[in-house]
């Protein structure tokens, strides 16, 4: 069932698994070498125990883009963590491939969503000192 997830996934030397902590934080800790179980949709985890995460909802994030965050590439497996004896476990729930465009249409409703419920508009960005700070950098000499 799970087929699709795990050949996606491997596309990606490193995913990130997002979990909560104790307290109710999100957690993000990077999983190099996912191996990824096509038959459960199950995947061993290392979870710092520093980070207390705590069993319950969960997402697994595969994602590249290159040094200057162009090609960017990512899907996302829903999910829940799990404590199976001594070791941290992925367990899916939901795996929907989305095209990029398709992603990026997501995150602008996501965000519409967000300001509305806040009674926000959108921010101003200000060119003007983006531009004059990238000139500044550009000028700057090594020693």
């Amino acid at each position: 069932m799970w087929h699709k997830a795990a050949k996606d996934l491997s596309a990606y030397s490193e995913a990130v698994v997002n979990v909560m902590d104790v307290e109710g934080f999100p957690v993000s800790v990077r999983q190099v070498a996912p191996r990824f179980d096509p038959e459960q949709g199950t995947m061993p985890l290392v979870m710092p125990a520093a980070l207390r995460p705590t069993e319950g909802p969960a997402s697994l994030l595969g994602h590249f883009h290159n040094d200057k965050l162009w090609a960017l590439r990512a899907m996302l497996i829903r999910g829940r963590v799990e404590r199976r004896g001594e070791v941290w476990t992925f367990v899916s729930t939901e795996y929907k491939p989305r095209s990029p465009w398709r992603q990026l249409k997501d995150v602008k409703r996501a965000v519409e969503q967000y300001l509305t419920k806040r009674g926000l508009g959108r921010p101003k960005i200000a060119y003007d000192v983006i531009h004059r700070l990238f000139r500044e950098a550009k000028s700057i000499q090594d020693p």
